[in-house]
This record gives C-alpha cells, structure tokens and sequence, in this order.
C-alpha cells in the first residue's frame, strides 16, 4: 500500500508518500520537499496558518516540482498496475490539488484518478458516527479525529506536514484493516 497526502489548497507545495507492507512495516518513504509555486500562483491563506508554510519559504528553499510530481506520477501508476492499494485521506482533494499542479506546470499525461485509491477519510465516516456542530447530520473524520477513534489517542506530534500526515493516515488504516472497515 502507498499512502500519500499533500497539504494546501490551490497548488500542492508539499508532498509526502509511505510506501507499506500489508503489516504496515515501512518499506520506503519521501520526506516533504516544499515545492516552489507556479508562475503567477500564490498560497492559499490557510497553508501560512494551518501548514505553516509561506511564500518567502517556498522561494528560498522550495524545489522545482516538475521533477518530483513525475516521478510521483509515475510511482502511484506502477503501484496501480500492480494492484498495490493507494490510499489517502480525503484523497479527492489530494488527487484535486496533484492534478492541479501538474496542469499548471504544463506536465501532460500527469493524471491520478481518486477512483482507483482508497480513501480513509470517506470509508471511515460510517464507522466513526461523528456529528457535525449542531449534530444533525454524519461529518467524516479528520485524519487526528481518525486516528483518535481507531487508536484511542491523539497521535504524537504535529500533523499536517505531508510525511506526518501519510504516517498517520497510515496507521489508521493498518488499524482499520484489522477492524475490517476496508
């Protein structure tokens, strides 16, 4: 299983991905690399409080992503090939904002599809009965709130930062296998 998750709302600027045994032992991983933003794209506001993560860092220490998005795209396409599970949570948005940044960075071909990977987020909300504010209607689970029905526990650290996020959402999903909730 491949577990991937990337932060922010208009351009994706960071990325991580685990790549698992069906025990959840860690085979391989990316550390997040903050990507520079396409010409004429700015950060969504929420990425510089909820991310931590401005537009002056990403000038100074962002990378190219052309690079890394294809060779992303090529590592979820051989995993799908082989039929390797890859997952995320709310991987919509995810898959949305990939799609995105590979468009704006006039990458052809470079096109994931939600509907070939599992999403963690949308499975679970049956499972974990949350109720929105006014509690009159099922909300699906943040990844922490995920993790804190299947774990009994917060998890440790700092979540979204991509790689803490995929080792989180990771988890959960080790943890809901075994539950059998997918």
């Amino acid at each position: 299983m491949a577990s991937l998750d990337a932060c922010c709302k208009t351009p994706k600027v960071q990325i991580g991905w685990v790549l698992a045994d069906y025990a959840g032992t860690e085979l391989a991983s990316w550390h997040q690399q903050l990507w520079k933003l396409p010409r004429g794209e700015r950060i969504h506001s929420r990425a510089i409080t909820k991310h931590g993560i401005s537009e002056a860092q990403l000038a100074q220490h962002g990378v190219e992503a052309s690079p890394e998005l294809l060779e992303f795209h090529a590592l979820v396409h051989a995993a799908l090939a082989l039929s390797v599970c890859v997952l995320a949570h709310n991987v919509s948005f995810d898959v949305a904002r990939l799609n995105h940044t590979a468009h704006k960075f006039k990458l052809k071909g470079c096109v994931l599809k939600s509907a070939q990977m599992l999403c963690t987020m949308h499975t679970a909300t049956k499972h974990c009965e949350l109720r929105t504010r006014c509690g009159k209607r099922v909300k699906a689970p943040s990844n922490e709130e995920l993790y804190l029905k299947l774990h009994g526990r917060k998890p440790n650290g700092r979540l979204h930062t991509a790689l803490a996020d995929c080792c989180v959402t990771l988890s959960s999903y080790i943890l809901g296998k075994q539950k059998r909730w997918w």
